[in-house]
């Protein structure tokens, strides 16, 4: 049976994983601080409702782009392998919506429960919530000639929003900013992680750095009228992260 095109790429990503961990040089890892600015790109899978008993159906599509930064202290657990921790910030946002109704066609909004004395549907065209992240994670870190690095790392990270933010398409009564402060759990995710760096002197590395999600996890948002805060939504895959990394080591 010929292979698909996606499982040659697949393949071949792993023959050259492979390749680079079995060529490295495996000089000792040393304790490091790093920070890593970062974007973020995901597309969320389908979901429905119906509102009030309603005889239509809303079918609802999310991409979302967001932004943060995370900083790790990583420390040594043998020659290759060092253990992360890390805290930092992250826009977790849903800044694309594209709603289908059955009855009445599309739309790029969502409706939203918002406090206001007129007797009107209010909607949202964009919302994210600000988020700290604490990470924890295991990482391997690769030497080769002429001071470059390869870092190959899997992350456990959980997300808790201090602030939420809602995009008003319209409001005849006021602000189109809709803004909420709750602290609370919103997420959680595993992500996968590849930087090549270059050593910069003695102490310091810098270089790019990809991830990609492989598992997302995160709390439905009473906001909604359709939704109640505590249910859950989840995906696999579709999404990746481009980031700049910056490491400084220890010793």
């Amino acid at each position: 049976m010929p292979l698909k095109k996606s499982n040659c790429g697949k393949f071949s990503l792993i023959f050259l994983l492979l390749f680079v961990v079995t060529t490295a040089a495996r000089a000792q890892v040393k304790n490091s601080l790093e920070l890593t600015p970062f974007l973020r790109f995901d597309k969320y899978p389908q979901f429905s409702y119906v509102i009030g008993g309603r005889s239509s159906t809303d079918f609802v599509d999310i991409k979302g782009s967001g932004w943060g930064f995370d900083v790790f202290y990583k420390r040594s657990v043998s020659k290759i392998w060092s253990v992360r921790t890390g805290l930092g910030y992250y826009k977790y946002a849903f800044n694309k919506i594209t709603r289908r109704n059955t009855s009445f066609g599309n739309s790029v909004t969502r409706e939203i429960n918002y406090p206001s004395p007129l007797l009107i549907a209010f909607l949202t065209d964009k919302y994210w919530y600000h988020t700290i992240d604490v990470t924890v994670g295991l990482e391997r870190e690769l030497n080769f000639k002429n001071g470059f690095r390869v870092r190959l790392a899997g992350d456990l990270k959980n997300y808790f929003t201090y602030s939420q933010y809602y995009q008003l398409s319209y409001n005849p009564g006021g602000s189109v900013d809709y803004n909420k402060n709750a602290f609370k759990y919103f997420a959680t995710s595993v992500v996968a992680k590849i930087d090549l760096a270059k050593n910069i002197g003695d102490q310091l590395s810098l270089g790019p750095s990809l991830s990609l999600p492989v598992f997302d996890i995160w709390k439905t948002d009473d906001t909604f009228p359709e939704e109640t805060g505590k249910g859950n939504r989840s995906k696999f895959s579709m999404g990746f992260g481009i980031g700049l990394s910056l490491s400084y080591y220890l010793n």
